[in-house]
């Protein structure tokens, strides 16, 4: 009897202790890499998680198991932008012009705070500041208040008000011969009524255009491309803009795809073939994230933006998206 049992034991596989397995990853780190992937399949999320687990780290990749995922469910997955979820608080941007323009973001701890009507005069205030005093207008989000004793003043003559902690998140002065113009997203009331040319809200953008158009013409078209940023959040200008290591890093992974269907399948295709298809997967994807490539969301054909603004005669030099 001795003899049979130990010739049934079973594996020794099966008799390691569990706290050897590899530690599950958290429901945050799923969570996160559902929303990047595209909202794919909660298990998926997870084993992709667990599939790149780094135990030299002792840590999950994201962005490891993001790239795991999309090779393995291909067109399933669609690699998103990172959404972060917002801190509280508001933006302000001055209103559409020629000649430059302003944003100011500053955050807060609650949507209450940042709802209430002594925040948003403090916001105002930010972006004025920065927008009318010229020794200002080199001043970063972290400088702003220290090279403004007056500003720094009602800074915190506010915070006594507010009671949370506050800070200027972003800061932006540009200026150039070209018209800016700008949307605000989620627009909070201007109870102040001072007649400053400003706008509050929960997201804002600008384009910076360049045209014969006169200013009315020129924010009709730029208003409704700022609008189209806003909803499409691009990434980069043009082609031209994308950074080389982000180019090279999706170059790798496509021809990484193409290698694993080619496996599958059997047949190999030539060095050159795959170059030449792998650039036209290329220029697919960065119409995702490219303005100019992008289908215009106002126009009824969805025509890409690039068609859009050359048919008005217009050219945008640059854009922004102002958030919290």
């Amino acid at each position: 009897m001795l003899s049979l049992a130990l010739r049934h034991r079973p594996p020794l596989s099966l008799l390691r202790p569990f706290s050897a397995a590899a530690p599950k990853p958290s429901a945050a780190e799923i969570k996160e890499l559902r929303v990047l992937s595209g909202s794919a399949p909660l298990i998926a999320c997870r084993n992709a998680l667990a599939d790149t687990y780094d135990p030299a780290t002792s840590s999950f990749s994201v962005t490891a198991a993001l790239d795991h995922l999309r090779l393995k469910e291909g067109g399933k997955i669609k690699a998103k932008t990172a959404d972060r979820e917002m801190a509280e608080g508001l933006v302000c941007l001055t209103a559409s012009r020629r000649g430059g323009m302003t944003a100011a973001s500053v955050s807060c701890e609650t949507d209450f705070a940042a709802k209430g009507s002594v925040f948003v005069s403090l916001l105002r205030d930010v972006t004025s500041a920065a927008a009318t005093d010229a020794s200002l207008s080199s001043s970063t989000a972290e400088s702003l208040l220290s090279d403004s004793p007056a500003l720094q003043a009602r800074w915190d003559e506010a915070s006594l008000s507010v009671r949370e902690n506050m800070s200027v998140r972003s800061l932006s002065n540009l200026s150039s011969p070209n018209f800016f113009s700008t949307y605000v997203h989620g627009k909070v009331a201007d109870e102040a009524g001072d007649g400053r040319d400003l706008s509050a809200g929960k997201l804002g953008s600008f384009v910076e255009l360049a045209g014969e158009l006169d200013d009315a013409e020129m924010d009709a078209v730029g208003r409704s491309l700022a609008m189209h940023v806003v909803a499409a959040k691009p990434l980069y200008l043009d082609f031209d803009s994308i950074p080389g290591d982000v180019l090279e890093k999706e170059k790798a992974f496509v021809l990484a795809k193409m290698e694993e269907e080619e496996k599958e399948s059997g047949k190999a295709k030539p060095d050159n073939i795959r170059e030449k298809i792998a650039g036209g997967k290329l220029r697919k994807w960065a119409e995702g994230i490219v303005l100019l490539d992008q289908s215009h969301m106002a126009d009824p054909d969805g025509a890409q933006v690039k068609k859009v603004l050359k048919a008005a005669g217009v050219e945008c030099k640059g854009f922004g998206l102002v958030q919290v």
